[in-house]
């Protein structure tokens, strides 16, 4: 009998394991009462004797990840519906998702989670369900998930998709993560009650791929607007993604209808991307683009972009009827500065065309303002390579000058320069002093090749046939080279003064030169002579320099103490003739008059070459600086004294030549410089001509000044004659500006402003509630009124731009100017920008002036719907005659 209850015992005993283990792959052992924290073990969690040889059924239900959740309140469990109640801050994880809610019901028997959040004292809802799978959120009122079939049903839901949100009230999820949602709303803006939507009955999500929606209507403010969509694909792959890019539309008066900024966008990888667009015009002007980037990271990034366009204004047969075909090539690249320390490439290239009647690209097709007023277009292209860590270095280099309104080109390609950097040719490489004075002897080196083109852009972009190329740049082109050395030193003399002596050595080379008589007709003439010519120049340079201080000190008062510096120099430089006939760089002919005339034979040298005629030059300056000490506030512990300049800089100078036969002093210069409560910079030059001046009137009339060998102090006991001057002033005010402790701080913010000051329709401050830059000038000329009796002696000039806040969401940008001699406003912009959340509202208006205009914009701010806004413009060329 003791036997058989032992089987039996041993039978149940299996029955309960085989039992507990099903339970187990059930997911049905739960930690009851208030354990805040479990974990729900799965079939490997078991621990099973390996002595064990009994084979075990295991659920085709079981999970194979476990579940893990808590709950900060309580855990009751249900084990009769097998229902487990998360109370309070609930969280419940699985494999790679995620759920949070204030209350949570996990079912085990249907493996079905419900989550939904719970009303506070006030009524108001808490703790509203947050759904999470891999990198995809979901929010919503109520979410449904079975986490065995991982299709789930959510009401009024809520989630981001790239750039996008999108609101639902009912939702369902299928195994694949795709969403079918009703009544769903779809927007870029963020809040959770939208300023605008595309509402749709219909949606269908396919994460990180598109969004598709049924017949949509477009709602702003709550208001349905009449457009409406018949369908809609959204594309919220992530990355690059080609695609069409959607025209604007309008009418152009002298154009007709147009579409513009239409095409194609190519995304060629992660390095590269290509945009091709276009114009077109119902009277056939049209305009062609391409933009291409590229990005290797840590090497180089830049881009390139090409334009043409072919505009006609009025129909042909018009009295007002103009053509034009423009082009502009504009290319930026950088380097990154550590990709290759010792070596850097970079460029910024902008060529534009000017038609006949002498409007530029930039004048012609641009909306920009400051593009309408540029004359003046600079490119460059360059290459540094240094070695031995900086002591020899390698450049070249090619550069373009554009001016729009003269017409003129200069071109320099190539420029190469090599330099050796200063090195003492007598200092022991073991020792950091100098100890004798020869030691200190620096020495540099450096050569430099240049070849340029000087020429008009009507004659350089035309098509030259049969030798005119080579006539052109026989004309036209210029190139040389030029070797320049300076041996210097410097040591203290009678304790307190410094004796600099150096000596300047140049070489020029050349592979051609010129040579000039006269024709036939009397006339002179020039001709080229090819062959290498070189040509040697020193010039040896002595100059003694020191510094008086001048403080007087106070004791009572916030004026603590003024300084004064002054700082004198006397210099002698010495230059030997080099128009001596045994050098042959300087040649002679007679002219018609039978005079004989004396030319250098490098004349039109890229270079230039030697002067002529022995110079001796005594050169003296004098220079001062003015300071204040002011006492700092005696309630404010962490401030230093303050240092204020009055004047930063106040020169003169002169030079005596002891060789010259006559007018031995040079014309005295006079300059100065200050700043004036931070934000003020003053700079002012005169030129003060010692010697007497007499006018000289033609038989033709014309008057030119004639300088007379005596000074004018002899003659009414002044210096000289102000023969010209002028005056700057450059202001920048905003609300940092009166706030002395954050100096630093608005310097910082200055730098920063320049940017958006010239670029103000990319970038507003609505923080900064106004900015004002003021630019004026003042030039004086003596004789600028000699033979036209209608011009100034005074040119005057003021510019300021800036901006302020209207509202603290309206903000208002204003670049203008004023021509004091004309009494006249320059041209002016005003730009109208409105702060909204999700959007972009924007008006630039030219309001006086030939180049009156105005452009409207208002846009979601969003780049996934770009093609969402509105547009109006009124272009210059757009205005009937």
């Amino acid at each position: 009998m003791s036997k058989l209850l032992l089987v039996c015992m041993l039978m149940c005993s299996f029955v309960y394991a085989q039992a507990q283990i099903e339970l187990d792959s059930s997911q049905l052992q739960i930690k009851l009462a208030h354990d805040t924290s479990t974990s729900i073990p799965t079939l490997k969690d078991t621990i099973i004797d390996p002595m064990d040889t009994l084979t075990l059924k295991v659920s085709p239900s079981a999970l194979k990840s476990r579940v893990t959740y808590t709950a900060d309140d309580s855990m009751p469990y249900d084990a009769e519906s097998k229902k487990v109640y998360l109370y309070k801050n609930a969280k419940v994880r699985f494999e790679n998702l995620s759920l949070d809610a204030d209350f949570i019901i996990i079912d085990f028997d249907k493996n079905l989670m419900t989550a939904i959040g719970t009303p506070d004292s006030t009524g108001k809802i808490i703790g509203k369900p947050f759904f999470k799978q891999g990198e995809a959120e979901y929010r919503a009122d109520t979410i449904k998930y079975n986490y065995n079939t991982k299709k789930g049903y959510l009401s009024e839901f809520r989630t981001k998709e790239g750039e996008g949100y999108i609101h639902g009230e009912s939702v369902k999820k299928d195994e694949e993560n795709n969403f079918g949602i009703k009544d769903a709303k779809y927007t870029t803006c963020e809040l959770e009650h939208p300023h605008y939507f595309i509402g749709a009955t219909k949606i269908k999500v396919v994460p990180e791929k598109k969004i598709v929606t049924g017949p949509a209507e477009l709602w702003i403010e709550d208001v349905p607007t009449p457009l409406l969509l018949p369908f809609g694909i959204f594309s919220i792959k992530r990355g690059q993604s080609s695609g069409l890019i959607i025209p604007t539309y309008g009418n152009a008066l002298g154009r007709g209808y147009f579409l513009r900024d239409g095409g194609y966008y190519f995304g060629l990888g992660e390095s590269s991307d290509l945009r091709l667009t276009g114009d077109i015009y119902t009277n056939l002007s049209w305009a062609a683009r391409a933009g291409y980037r590229y990005l290797s990271r840590y090497h180089f990034n830049g881009n390139l972009l090409l334009s043409y366009a072919n505009n006609k204004n009025g129909l042909e047969g018009d009295p007002g009827y103009t053509t034009s075909k423009d082009f502009q090539i504009t290319w930026q690249h950088a380097q990154d500065p550590k990709a290759r320390p010792n070596t850097s490439f970079g460029a910024n290239v902008n060529i534009v065309s000017v038609n006949n009647e002498g409007n530029s690209f930039l004048a012609n097709n641009s909306y920009n303002p400051q593009n309408i007023v540029t004359n003046q277009l600079q490119s460059s292209i360059s290459f540094q390579k240094g070695f031995k860590n900086g002591k020899y270095n390698l450049s070249a280099n090619g550069r373009m000058s554009q001016n729009t309104s003269t017409r003129d080109v200069n071109i320099a390609l190539p420029d190469i320069t090599f330099t050796v950097a200063s090195f003492a040719p007598f200092k022991s490489r073991y020792k950091n002093t100098a100890d004798k004075w020869y030691e200190n002897i620096q020495a540099n080196y450096s050569v430099v090749f240049r070849n340029d083109l000087n020429t008009k852009d009507s004659i350089l972009f035309r098509n030259f046939t049969g030798n005119e190329l080579v006539n052109f740049l026989d004309t036209a082109a210029r190139f040389g080279m030029q070797h320049r050395s300076q041996v210097q030193t410097s040591f203290k003399v009678m304790k307190f003064y410094t004796l600099s002596l150096s000596t300047d050595m140049n070489e020029y080379w050349y592979l051609e030169s010129i040579r000039k008589d006269t024709n036939e007709a009397g006339n002179e003439r020039i001709t080229r002579v090819n062959g290498f010519k070189r040509a040697f120049t020193y010039s040896p340079r002595a100059a003694l320099s020191t510094r008086y201080y001048g403080l007087a000190q106070f004791k009572s008062g916030k004026l603590k103490a003024i300084r004064h510096v002054v700082t004198p120099t006397l210099d002698f430089s010495y230059t030997p003739d080099f128009a001596d006939e045994s050098r042959g760089i300087y040649q002679t002919y007679t002219n018609r008059a039978g005079r004989e005339v004396r030319y250098s034979i490098f004349e039109r040298g890229i270079m230039g070459g030697p002067g002529a005629g022995r110079q001796g030059n005594i050169g003296f300056g004098l220079d001062n600086n003015l300071e204040l000490k002011l006492a700092k506030k005696e309630k404010d512990t962490s401030e230093n004294d303050r240092k204020l300049q009055l004047l930063e800089s106040i020169r003169a100078g002169a030079a005596w030549n002891i060789f010259a036969d006559s007018f031995n002093l040079s014309n005295i210069n006079l300059s100065g410089r200050t700043k004036l409560f931070q934000n003020i910079m003053v700079n002012a030059n005169a030129n003060v001509d010692p010697y007497r001046n007499e006018i000289l009137t033609q038989p033709n009339g014309f008057k030119s000044i004639y300088r007379v060998h005596e000074f004018q102090w002899n003659n009414n006991r002044s210096i000289g004659t102000l023969t010209s001057a002028s005056l700057g002033l450059n202001a920048s005010f905003n609300p940092q500006t009166f706030k002395a402790k954050n100096a630093k701080k608005r310097d910082e913010f200055e730098s920063e402003m320049k940017y958006i000051q010239s670029n103000p329709m990319e970038f507003y401050d609505f923080d900064v509630p106004w900015n004002l830059n003021l630019t004026y000038s003042i030039n004086y000329n003596k004789y600028n009124t000699l033979n036209n009796p209608e011009a100034s002696n005074f040119n005057q000039t003021l510019n300021f731009n800036g901006d302020v806040n209207l509202t603290p969401n309206w903000k208002i940008g204003y670049t203008s100017g004023y021509d004091i001699k004309n009494k006249q406003v320059t041209f002016t912009s005003i730009d109208f920008v409105r702060k909204i959340h999700c959007w972009e509202f924007s008006l630039n208006w030219i309001p006086i002036g030939f180049r009156q205009s105005f452009m409207f914009k208002i846009n979601v701010k969003s780049t996934l719907l770009q093609d969402l806004r509105m547009t109006r413009r009124r272009d210059w060329y757009d205005r009937t005659i």
